[in-house]
């Protein structure tokens, strides 16, 4: 049996997707490596999908794993008074995010507790 991986790349304007079946029972540690093998630094991060008896579709992790990046809380971003982050404020106060991983140059909401970042970076 093989799962599906759906791997979230970097895009020019928005993100773009890619999906591929692998070995079912690997850990998330052993997706991530072939994660940056077929897409190096271009995947930020994946959901793992499995299949039920009856043939439907179903998340195996209840958010997002990001390979690597820097999580900051709410209050942490929202404290921050770089003048080039104020858009991002504005963002985590509108959209009421718990947190935001920044990975590269991209920032995106995060969910504690769904979510998961295998190795955090500075």
């Amino acid at each position: 049996m093989k799962q599906t991986i759906k791997v979230v790349l970097h895009g020019i304007i928005v993100s773009d997707s890619a999906e591929f079946k692998f070995r079912d029972k690997a850990s998330l540690e052993e997706v991530a490596a072939e994660v940056e093998k077929r897409f190096g630094d271009h995947a930020f991060c994946f959901r793992r999908f499995g299949v039920s008896l009856i043939g439907r579709r179903y998340a195996k992790d209840r958010g997002y794993v990001y390979m690597r990046g820097v999580v900051r809380t709410r209050d942490e971003v929202l404290a921050g008074t770089d003048p080039r982050e104020e858009i991002l404020r504005g963002n985590v106060r509108h959209n009421e995010y718990p947190a935001v991983i920044r990975v590269g140059g991209a920032v995106m909401p995060f969910y504690p507790g769904k979510d998961k970042v295998l190795e955090e970076t500075e």
